[in-house]
């Protein structure tokens, strides 16, 4: 993954004569694995191919409706890496094929394992489950969420974006706002929206 060479647009959206609110276009950095995905990713997955592993092999975790799914098997098919989803809910096996993202990411070459949403809230066991069996592989935290994401964000700011009072995010996983919250100027002020209702987030 490279940083691109065009700029972000930054848009103001019409809102009053008191309070100007602008929206940073990042759903434009790339055509499928679009904003926060892109960066989130962009050092876990440098880094992982700067180690030349002999079987490379990212996973993931997801909802059936995930965009850090698709995002991540669109990348895998970019950078040539195989990708494997580990989807909530053993029902899902059975009607993957009727849904439009989890189609999409295998078109893309992700291959998918359906766990029990029992066995999917605890992570850290299923991790060491599929790190055992590919011991080659990186496991990539649900929403890509992990310190390298962080770190990843910080290029979601600019020289422009300075000059904002307040940074304001959508919050699923939390790793967004945790990147703005560690890069963003020390007079700024980040705003998270909670994007979802339940732990339980498809994002």
């Amino acid at each position: 993954m490279t940083i691109p060479e065009k700029t972000i647009p930054i848009v103001e959206i019409p809102y009053s004569d008191k309070v100007q609110v602008f929206i940073k276009r990042e759903d434009v950095v790339h055509p499928e694995i679009s904003g926060n995905k892109y960066w989130k990713l962009f050092y876990n997955i440098n880094t992982y191919l700067e180690n030349e592993v002999e079987n490379p092999l990212l996973i993931t975790f997801g909802g059936a409706f995930s965009n850090h799914i698709a995002a991540l098997a669109a990348l895998g098919r970019d950078c040539g890496v195989p990708t494997m989803g580990i989807i909530r809910g053993e029902e899902v096996a059975d009607l993957w094929k009727n849904n439009p993202t989890l189609v999409k990411a295998h078109a893309d070459g992700m291959s998918f394992e359906f766990v029990s949403r029992e066995d999917y809230r605890n992570k850290e066991a299923l991790t060491q489950r599929f790190l055992k069996k590919y011991p080659e592989a990186v496991v990539i935290p649900e929403g890509g969420s992990n310190p390298l994401a962080i770190k990843g964000v910080q290029h979601m700011l600019d020289s422009r974006t300075k000059e904002f009072d307040y940074l304001c995010t959508a919050v699923g996983t939390g790793g967004t706002f945790a990147g703005l919250a560690s890069y963003a100027e020390k007079e700024q002020k980040v705003l998270g929206f909670k994007v979802v209702n339940d732990s339980e987030t498809d994002v």
